[in-house]
């Protein structure tokens, strides 16, 4: 698997690497020992990338409109896009469960929990 990992390229300083949650995504195809390949993405260009990928929105603005966020992979072994760095190490650990684990077995329930609180705190 070589997948398609995109992120925004909204920086001001070129000379460090990007700091967020797109380190998680590296992170755990680092871990898992995947090979990737990541394509900046201008975050006026966001929309735009997405819909040619055929990515759902993550979510609908206030008017109504659609939004799309980044990070998103792109396997090209299943032809699947998946975005949000939580479904991405998901769909990761479930696509390829011969390489090393993120999540320990019998936790689902846990992190389903422990997402929902997180998020029902942030908004």
């Amino acid at each position: 698997m070589v997948a398609q990992h995109l992120e925004d390229a909204v920086r001001t300083d070129l000379s460090t690497p990007p700091v967020g949650l797109t380190d998680i995504d590296r992170f755990v195809l680092n871990y898992k020992s995947l090979k990737y390949k990541t394509e900046w993405v201008e975050f006026a260009d966001v929309q735009d990338v997405c819909k040619k990928l055929g990515v759902d929105p993550t979510a609908t603005k206030p008017d109504g409109s659609p939004h799309y966020t980044l990070p998103m992979i792109y396997d090209p072994s299943t032809r699947r896009t998946v975005v949000d760095s939580h479904a991405i190490a998901k769909y990761l650990e479930e696509s390829y469960p011969d390489t090393p684990r993120v999540f320990p077995p019998g936790t689902d329930a846990l992190d389903a929990a422990l997402g929902d609180f997180l998020w029902s705190a942030v908004r």
